[in-house]
C-alpha cells in the first residue's frame, strides 16, 4: 500500500499520492485523470452520496451526503486544476463547473476528453512526454 511519503507508482511526474490530490501545480493527461482520480475518488462518491440519500430517505436535505462533497471539494479542484493546465488554461476554469448542467459537461469534455497541449507550455511539461 501506498503512504503519503512514498513515491508513487503513477505515471508520468514524480509525485506522491499528496501532491497528486492536494497541489495545483503541474500537468496531468487524460489517462491519469480517468485512472487515478475518476475512476477511484469521485465514482465511489458519487455512488456513496446516493446510497447516504436514499437509505437516509432524502426529504432535500441530508448533511451526510453534503459531508462526502466537502471532503472530495480540494482535490477535486486540484486534479481538475493540472487538467486545465496541461491544456494550457488556468485552474480557474474549474469555475465553469458552477454553471448549472452545462458547466459540468464542459469540464467533463474539457478535462476528460480532449488532448493537452502538445509540447510544454506555461503550466510545465507535457505530461506525456515526461
Amino acid at each position: 500500500m501506498l503512504g503519503f511519503k512514498e513515491k508513487s507508482q503513477m505515471p508520468q511526474q514524480n509525485q506522491t499520492w499528496a501532491q497528486f490530490f492536494f497541489s495545483f501545480q503541474g500537468c496531468i493527461g487524460r489517462k491519469r485523470f480517468w485512472l487515478h482520480y475518476f475512476l477511484p475518488l469521485a465514482l465511489p462518491a458519487i455512488v456513496l452520496s446516493v446510497v447516504i440519500n436514499t437509505m437516509s430517505g432524502y426529504q432535500g436535505r441530508s448533511g451526510h451526503g453534503s459531508l462526502v462533497f466537502l471532503v472530495i471539494l480540494w482535490p477535486a479542484f486540484a486534479v481538475s486544476t493540472k487538467r486545465w493546465h496541461d491544456r494550457n488554461k488556468s485552474g480557474w476554469w474549474n469555475l465553469i463547473g458552477l454553471i448549472p448542467i452545462l458547466g459540468g459537461i464542459w469540464v467533463l469534455v474539457e478535462n476528460g476528453f480532449l488532448r493537452g497541449t502538445v509540447g510544454n507550455n506555461q503550466y510545465g511539461s507535457n505530461p506525456l512526454e515526461v
